[in-house]
């Protein structure tokens, strides 16, 4: 069975003026385990990483999920989103810009070189799944074409199954109307405030 390092969500500190999110690594295993046997409470949190890609026109990008993806198929999310993913024997800080920005390169089909700006947004936990995400603002210099285009391309192996470019000032109305993840209705609640 796959087996990649995961982080486990520990616990949020304050230090000085920023907030350190604290975690283990387990194994994917482990989380797997969890998944399928609730009554176990083994109590693992995973982290995640969730983007709003914010593009050159003014456009966020929405995707729904395709209906084979274990979690959340058929679900809107604002894209990308992830895992947060350490590597195997790594102790001490990690970032979690870098995996967003693989996610932008693998999910929406453009080179991170495209993303001007990463603005963490905030952390969310989303106690259905469960699961703790890390939000991010991502400004980048496409237009929402260029985007569709390079999703286009992406098919089949792409994870998502359509794509919607949305202005901002219309997000909510958009998303009012689907059936979106648990952690993009919070997420949008986090846009005014970018």
């Amino acid at each position: 069975m796959y087996d990649a390092p995961v982080p486990h969500f520990l616990e949020l500190e304050e230090v000085g003026t920023r907030i350190e999110l604290r975690a283990a690594v387990i194994g994917f295993r482990q989380l797997h385990a969890a998944r399928r046997h609730p009554e176990w409470g083994l109590g693992l949190t995973p982290i995640g990483i969730n983007g709003t890609t914010l593009t050159k026109d003014g456009h966020v990008v929405f995707a729904r999920r395709a209906a084979f993806v274990s979690q959340d198929p058929g679900r809107w999310e604002l894209a990308p989103s992830g895992h947060l993913s350490p590597p195997f024997g790594f102790l001490g800080q990690w970032r979690h810009e870098p995996d967003l920005l693989a996610e932008f390169e693998e999910e929406l089909g453009m080179k991170r070189s495209r993303v001007t700006a990463v603005h963490t947004l905030g952390v969310l936990r989303d106690n259905w799944s469960p699961m703790l995400d890390i939000c991010c603002l991502l400004r980048v210099n496409a237009l929402a074409d260029e985007i569709q285009s390079a999703m286009v391309a992406l098919a089949p192996r792409q994870e998502y199954a359509e794509a919607a470019f949305v202005p901002l000032d219309q997000a909510q109305v958009f998303a009012a109307a689907r059936e979106l993840t648990p952690s993009t209705r919070s997420l949008l609640t986090l846009l005014p405030k970018a």
